[in-house]
């Protein structure tokens, strides 16, 4: 049977005004068993158990408050719930992280920060390293550009003998100083990779690079941008891109991306950025990833009719990827909108030829199509007769040669049209 919740109501503030307190609290209690999710409810039991200078209790019951508001949405209330408690006792440090939860969720980074700091001094004072481990993660993951609390978070994974952490977290560390042209703090980072992994190639660079260079710390960092994720001093910006250019004539590949990707969460689709990138990717060897980021520069460029930056991007990755029967199409396009018909023929002769080694996956016709457009182009051309000679022999090799429709490609019916 349903209790009267009005009826308990009235006997529990009756009883509260007598001064007893504790017969008060169990008719709230009564409630709290119908409405466990009522957080109002256990605030209340809260009050009164302050009245009877319990303050254990009341701490007790201001957190299932606290937890019940947060799980209704009402997080100003858990808020404010979770301060009463620091009123109360400002020894429960925990309360600090729920606080942090709650100002993360609501979009005050800050505030949030701020409340984890707390918390993790806390841990650090206390020796407790695998809490404020935890702590400095928090910050870290909701953010990234707090450099301090990353050096936090790496110097307490080695506390923890978690040497892949660290080293990992120091890389970090490294090319994000890097990055922001903070060299001092950069190269510490880096020393400190050394000290776990002795030969790692990308610590020993930098440091050979700024020690070379004589690299300070005092070369201001990008506008806007602060060592630790705050406004910057210096109202000059740093040419980022020339940066990122000589990290990768340096082969310094990581610290290259890195400044990169910092551009690109600025300015999102910058053509430059997305350039120097995709060269990223082809110099340190990822050629699937930076074929795809050159055909779609390169394409784009074309389409633009901007045709000396479209070719400077196809020859830069035929230099080092000569095989690629998609730069060379591209390439034949390239020159056929030109207008240059001879240089044409001859990228798309090199496609084809590739092609006919290497088919493309899904595309069986597509030497077939390249054919076409060279037979177009340069009809009694000897590039035709190779091709038709060289498609003959292929397709009279076996079974396995590209085929359209179930007949071998350039067969003698398929170009009996052409002149020879």
């Amino acid at each position: 049977m349903a209790i009267d919740r009005s009826k308990v109501l009235h006997n529990a503030q009756l009883l509260a005004s007598r001064g007893q307190f504790d017969e008060a609290i169990s008719e709230w209690k009564r409630l709290s068993v119908e409405s466990p999710g009522d957080g109002s409810i256990f605030n209340s039991i809260g009050d009164l158990h302050l009245k009877r200078n319990a303050t254990q209790d009341a701490v007790t019951s201001f957190m299932q408050a606290a937890t019940a508001f947060r799980a209704e949405g009402a997080t100003l209330k858990a808020i404010a719930t979770l301060k009463k408690i620091l009123k109360v006792d400002p020894s429960q440090y925990d309360v600090y992280r729920h606080l942090g939860d709650l100002n993360a969720e609501r979009g005050l980074l800050n505030s949030a920060v701020q409340d984890y700091l707390v918390l993790g001094t806390h841990y650090l004072k206390e020796g407790n390293s695998q809490g404020a481990l935890d702590i400095y993660r928090r910050i870290v993951s909701r953010d990234p550009s707090n450099l301090d609390a990353q050096r936090q978070v790496a110097e307490l994974c080695l506390q923890e003998n978690m040497p892949d952490e660290a080293l990992k977290v120091y890389l970090q560390l490294g090319r994000e100083w890097s990055a922001q042209l903070g060299y001092a703090e950069a190269k510490e980072a880096y020393q400190a990779v050394l000290r776990i992994e002795p030969g790692n190639s990308e610590a020993i660079q930098f440091i050979e690079h700024v020690e070379k260079t004589d690299a300070t710390p005092e070369q201001p960092v990008k506008a806007g941008v602060g060592r630790a994720g705050g406004q910057a001093r210096s109202s000059e910006p740093v040419d980022l891109l020339a940066e990122a250019t000589r990290r990768i004539e340096a082969k310094q590949f990581a610290g290259a991306e890195a400044i990169l990707h910092q551009l690109l969460t600025v300015d999102p689709g910058n053509q430059a950025v997305c350039q120097l990138l995709a060269k990223v990717h082809l110099h340190r060897g990822d050629l699937r990833v930076a074929l795809g980021e050159y055909r779609y520069l390169a394409g784009a460029a074309l389409r633009a009719q901007d045709y000396g930056q479209a070719e400077t991007l196809i020859a830069e990755f035929l230099a080092i990827e000569p095989q690629s029967a998609a730069m060379r199409e591209l390439y034949g396009e390239l020159y056929d909108a030109r207008g240059d018909a001879t240089n044409a023929v001859l990228q798309y002769e090199k496609a084809i030829e590739l092609l006919l080694v290497h088919p493309e996956p899904g595309m069986p016709t597509l030497p077939q199509e390249l054919f076409e457009k060279v037979a177009a182009l340069a009809p009694d051309s000897l590039a035709v007769k190779k091709l038709t000679a060289l498609m003959q022999g292929t397709a009279a090799a076996g079974p396995s040669a590209p085929t359209l429709s179930g007949a071998p490609l350039f067969s003698s019916a398929s170009i009996s049209s052409s002149p020879a």
